[in-house]
């Protein structure tokens, strides 16, 4: 599980420092994307996730930098390990007490909640 979070935490750094530079990438429809590929990884346990070229900004190399984030989060050896060994009530339940508690965080310390919003 730390691992799993050690995972989650760089993805939130990735995002964040993303986010910083692009401000059109904090769209709502950017998220809802991101949020997407989150929740088919780990909600409903897709090893393979779709993850899209195209993120609701008319920009390919911002497109490409998110695509690029996700596809080595969700490929990451960590991740496909903790999808693989534990059943989707145990992944929901420990991403409800982690995100309720904003115990993932960016390496600036800005809460996952607070980069993707209202999914989370």
């Amino acid at each position: 599980m730390e691992t799993v979070v050690a995972q989650l935490n760089e993805l939130t750094s990735n995002l964040e420092a993303i986010f910083t530079k692009h401000p059109s990438c904090e769209d709502s429809d950017v998220r809802d994307h991101i949020c997407s590929v989150l929740q088919s990884l780990f909600i409903e346990g897709d090893l393979e996730p779709q993850i899209p070229r195209f993120f609701g900004i008319f920009n390919p190399f911002i497109n490409g930098k998110i695509r690029t984030t996700l596809l080595a989060f969700s490929r990451s050896p960590e991740v496909q390990e903790y999808i693989r060994t534990t059943n989707p009530e145990e992944r929901v339940a420990l991403l409800q007490r982690l995100l309720s508690s904003d115990e993932i965080r960016s390496s600036s310390g800005t809460p996952m909640t607070e980069v993707l919003g209202e999914w989370v």
